[in-house]
């Protein structure tokens, strides 16, 4: 754990993506998803984390297989095969529940499949776990945002949109609030849109209804699918994945 701690200082002391002049950000509005580009201009409050440019990722690293994605600064994610994690405490018995007892459960009836986010300075230290299944979105409820209100019919012909959910997503409670979940939902998503091996245009996720957690997912791009759950335990929100594919493939390689 302490390898693991001073890996984390270091990058908070010297953050490798922010030292680029040109930033990509997906900025959250109160019904829209914008993509800002910044050119040697400090990031707005409004922004979530900068996304990090196309070549700070390695998607399936030498030697690794296909569910692994990983990135420049030493975190990566990958699908995880040793379930339980007996250590592993986020604080949250129901979550500490479900990876300790549930997900197993899930991956034997093909319900589920759990990634772990790690980093090369600890690598034995599993620091976050995921676990996503397939979704889908219908298209009566994605009308209302502005990018696929303007859609050809054409393109809409189905009533549901492809989704990958985030079932369950932990951080270890000891390096909470230190940008690791960020770091996994951004694997995560370069993980779906770069070796996705089938259609998939949205990831949702049924947050906890608490503020920590609506600020979270909101600071990394989703929005609220629904005003009809702001009273339940959990509210439903979306991302749309190609706004990432297209910062990512947007942003030109260096010197060009």
């Amino acid at each position: 754990m302490g390898a693991l701690l001073a890996a984390i200082w270091r990058y908070e002391s010297n953050p490798l993506p922010r030292s680029r002049a040109r930033k990509l950000a997906i900025c959250s509005a109160k019904s829209r998803t914008e993509l800002i580009v910044h050119q040697n201009q400090p990031q707005p409050q409004s922004c979530g984390k900068p996304l990090s440019l196309s070549d700070d990722y390695l998607v399936t690293p030498p030697g690794s297989d296909r569910n692994t994605v990983r990135q420049a600064d030493g975190w990566c994610l990958s699908q995880f095969h040793d379930l339980p994690v007996r250590d592993f405490d986020c604080g949250y018995a129901d979550l500490n529940e479900y990876f300790l007892e549930d997900a197993i459960a899930a991956r034997a009836q093909m319900t589920c499949e759990t990634f772990a986010i790690r980093h090369d300075d600890a690598p034995e230290t599993v620091v976050g776990l995921v676990s996503v299944c397939n979704d889908v979105v219908s298209v009566k409820k994605l009308r209302m945002f502005p990018q696929f209100a303007t859609t050809p019919e054409a393109k809409l012909n189905y009533s549901e949109w492809p989704a990958v959910k985030i079932a369950r997503l932990a951080i270890r409670k000891e390096v909470q609030s230190r940008d690791i979940g960020t770091h996994l939902i951004n694997l995560l998503k370069q993980l779906f849109v770069f070796q996705n091996r089938t259609g998939c245009r949205i990831m949702t996720v049924d947050a906890y209804n608490n503020p920590r957690v609506l600020r979270f997912y909101e600071k990394n791009g989703f929005q609220f699918l629904t005003e009809k759950d702001a009273a339940k335990h959990t509210r439903s929100m979306w991302f749309d994945l190609l706004t990432w594919k297209n910062a990512q493939q947007s942003d030109p390689a260096p010197g060009v």
